[in-house]
């Protein structure tokens, strides 16, 4: 095999792993409505140490399954809201339960409770990475 027929199979493989990685994401990410935002923003309200400085920045539903093999619908973004410090925050992970309204952050500083981003963390692998 010549190199211009390896580079030409490269340039093909690549092409189609870049067509997976993007119809995987579009299959993933489905839109949110309106209604299900204002949910979305309750939910995240009973665990930011500030909710009314709550900006979602990304939101996007996902069907998962829990430990149990249980079938999900969840919301997975980020969200900005003031800190500990009266600053805003960057950008943080959450995941909302559709089902039960519950919702978990990934960042300490704006949480309402702290000391559980480790917790969050291994929810939001688990529904929101597929991990």
């Amino acid at each position: 095999m010549g190199i211009k027929a390896i580079r030409l199979t490269a340039t093909l493989l690549m092409a189609w792993l870049a067509t997976l990685v993007l119809y995987s994401e579009a299959t993933w990410a489905q839109e949110v409505s309106p209604v299900l935002m204002r949910h979305v923003a309750k939910g995240l309200e009973k665990v930011l140490r500030d909710p009314g400085s709550a900006r979602i920045v990304s939101a996007a539903v996902r069907d998962a399954t829990d430990y149990k093999g249980n079938s999900k619908r969840v919301v997975c973004g980020t969200v900005t809201a003031r800190n500990e410090n009266g600053g805003m925050s960057p950008a943080s992970a959450f995941v909302y339960f559709i089902d039960d309204g519950s919702a978990y952050l990934f960042e300490d500083s704006i949480m309402l409770q702290p000391a559980t981003s480790g917790f969050s963390a291994s929810i939001y692998a688990r529904f929101c990475m597929g991990g």
